[in-house]
This record gives structure tokens, C-alpha cells and sequence, in this order.
């Protein structure tokens, strides 16, 4: 659960480059680089899935309707991926109205919102993508999912160069082990965006765990990029 730490309310891998210099992406780089990241943190998505599919699995109590409304929703939610799958997007954007809408009992307009949100971000429409996960932060009764959301929002909040928003939702929530680890590389990249390469470097570094050190050679470019050189990662 992504818990407050105050009552504030808040793809192309990097190519190294010399420590002198730092070199700022492009707008169509930006993207790339921001559709691989959540490319590459799949594995953090799946997890979450799966947390919601053992909850859904674990209700024995739930009554005949609420199992048929799960059903139900499990094709339409495969029918809205079947229509991405093509790049139908009028027909899976009704599907997903219609998730969200009709099965709020199930997970599946959680599922529907990450899907949809990755997606538009593969098209470059960041701001509706945005839209898609706020409303899992603010609907979702999953609290893994919703603090993958809250981080998943701030990455595109900072594309969207709404830095100081993106800052607070990673500097102002406690979010569980592996999300944490996303939060605090969000954090180490908009300390670069400011100049303060040393405090991005330290963020840097906190995003590497034994739960992420597949993802320690694309930190290091980034670390690379500004001068700096990174430690092996945390226990």
C-alpha cells in the first residue's frame, strides 16, 4: 500500500555518453524511452495481477452474481485486448467504458485501466493515459495495484514535464518493496532534470535491489550520463 509519509497531499535504452556531458532526449526519444519503461517493469504489473487474481480466487463467500459479473468481465476484458491487438481503438475504448462502468465488483477495470494507460502510451497520448491511472488511484480497493498506478502516473507526469507534481507523489508516499524501487528512480530522474547530480545519484542508487538487478546496467547509463558510477546493488 502507497502510504503518506506526511498528511500533505501530494525504447530505446539510454546511450552512454561522455560524464562531461549530459545529453537531453527528444520529445519522440522521450516516449520511446518512457514505453520501454513500462515495458521493462512488466514484471511489476504481473505481480500486481496476480495479487488481484489469488484475492478474486480466494473469495469463497462471493454469491452466484458476483461470480457471473467476474466472468462476464474476464471476456470483455479479453475482447478489449483482442481490438488493441488491431489498433481498433473506438471499439476498445467502448469495451473499456463498459468495464469500468458495469463489473466495479471484479479487478478487471484495474486491469483494464493499466492496459488501456499502457497503451496510450505507446500512441503518445500521455495525458489520457494519465487520466486512466489516476482513476485507479482513486478507485481501485487493491493497494499494490494502486501504488503501481501512483508510480506509473508520476513517470508520465514527468514526461509531461510536470516535474513538481511527479516529485511529491515519490517523495510524499511509503510504497512497498519493488514499487519503492520505481518511485526512487522517478526521483533520481527529476533530480537530473534539476542539475543536482550528486542527490539524483544517491536516488539512483536506492532503486537498485536484489529485486531489480536486472535493471542495473540501464540505471548505471543513466548514472554514467551525469559523471557518476554506481555500487553494487542493495540486499
Amino acid at each position: 500500500m502507497a502510504k503518506k509519509k506526511h498528511e500533505k497531499q501530494p525504447s530505446k535504452p539510454l546511450r552512454r555518453t561522455s560524464p562531461a556531458k549530459t545529453r537531453v532526449a527528444s520529445a519522440d526519444e522521450s516516449k520511446e524511452m518512457l514505453s520501454e519503461w513500462w515495458q521493462d517493469n512488466g514484471k511489476y504489473f504481473i505481480a500486481g495481477a496476480l495479487i488481484g487474481i489469488a484475492v478474486i480466487g480466494g473469495w469463497k463467500g462471493w454469491d452466484y452474481y458476483t461470480e457471473t459479473q467476474a466472468k462476464q468481465a474476464a471476456i470483455e476484458y479479453r475482447d478489449m485486448l483482442s481490438y488493441l491487438a488491431i489498433e481498433d481503438n473506438e471499439e476498445a475504448e467502448q469495451i473499456f467504458n463498459a468495464i469500468r462502468e458495469q463489473y466495479t465488483a471484479t479487478v478487471y477495470p484495474v486491469f483494464a485501466s493499466f492496459t488501456m494507460a499502457k497503451f496510450k502510451v505507446e500512441q503518445g497520448q500521455l495525458e489520457e493515459a494519465a487520466d486512466d491511472l489516476r482513476w485507479i488511484t482513486e478507485h481501485s480497493p487493491y493497494d499494490e495495484l494502486k501504488s503501481l498506478a501512483w508510480v506509473r502516473l508520476a513517470r508520465i507526469l514527468l514526461e509531461l514535464d510536470k516535474k513538481e507534481e511527479a516529485y511529491e507523489i515519490v517523495l510524499s508516499y511509503s510504497f512497498p518493496r519493488g514499487v519503492e524501487e520505481l518511485a526512487a528512480e522517478i526521483r533520481g530522474d527529476y533530480l537530473v532534470k534539476e542539475g543536482e547530480y550528486g542527490q539524483a545519484q544517491s536516488a539512483y542508487q536506492s532503486a537498485l535491489s536484489t529485486s531489480m538487478v536486472d535493471d542495473y546496467n540501464f540505471i548505471m547509463m543513466k548514472v554514467e550520463q551525469i559523471g557518476g558510477k554506481l555500487g553494487p546493488p542493495e540486499s
